[in-house]
């Protein structure tokens, strides 16, 4: 894979997730993006939750996943390079794909009743999510570090994954949180906003 398809398939990648995440929480009826998950404007009672899982999320994952996969060839030389691109790769881009294919019950973390087969793997593939991606971003700093020194896309690394860190840690420690959506949405642009200046990065080196 080239520079230039790496670039144009991270930020189709970015595209489509913020734009299934916008029209879901536009088409769901009294969503609300600072209280709601995101998960809960594609639930299984949406109306829309089939179109914007098959042509946003489940494309975004595929987009995620052979752009990881790709920079990890591009780039060589660092070991950590290659295991933390290849964790985000797998922890956030084919994660993307389970959690579009596995839509959660209306509620999702809070959904009431039995939980489905396919809300028990989606929140499980949240979980497995939030605590791997942001290890792995910053491991990929630590590789790029040492690959080209202290840059600033090393740098912005740094700071995206320590503050990733952090609002999980919020999120985990206030699940109940009237502000729970504003939360999650800090984390996953943080991810988007990686991937980039990842893509940049790329392109331009």
């Amino acid at each position: 894979m080239g520079k230039k398809f790496l670039y144009t398939i991270g930020l189709a990648g970015v595209f489509l997730f913020f734009f299934a995440a916008f029209i879901g929480s536009v088409t769901v009826e009294d969503y609300n993006s600072i209280s709601q998950l995101i998960s809960e404007s594609y639930a299984r009672n949406t109306p829309y939750s089939i179109p914007i899982r098959l042509f946003g999320y489940i494309p975004a994952g595929i987009c995620f996943t052979l752009f990881a996969f790709g920079v990890r060839r591009l780039i060589k030389g660092s070991l950590l390079v290659s295991i933390g691109l290849a964790g985000i790769g797998i922890f956030y881009g084919v994660a993307t794909i389970i959690a579009g294919l596995f839509p959660c019950d209306e509620g999702c973390i809070f959904a009431t009743g039995a939980p489905t087969f396919s809300n028990m793997v989606h929140n499980f593939t949240g979980i497995i999510t939030y605590l791997f991606t942001p290890c792995c971003i910053l491991m990929t700093g630590v590789g790029i570090h040492h690959l080209y020194g202290p840059i600033k896309f090393v740098r912005q690394t740094y700071f995206l994954g320590v503050m990733i860190i952090l609002f999980v840690v919020i999120l985990t420690f206030d699940s109940g949180s009237a502000y729970i959506g504003l939360f999650q949405r800090v984390v996953e642009g943080a991810f988007l906003f990686w991937i980039v200046l990842c893509a940049k990065f790329v392109k331009n080196n």
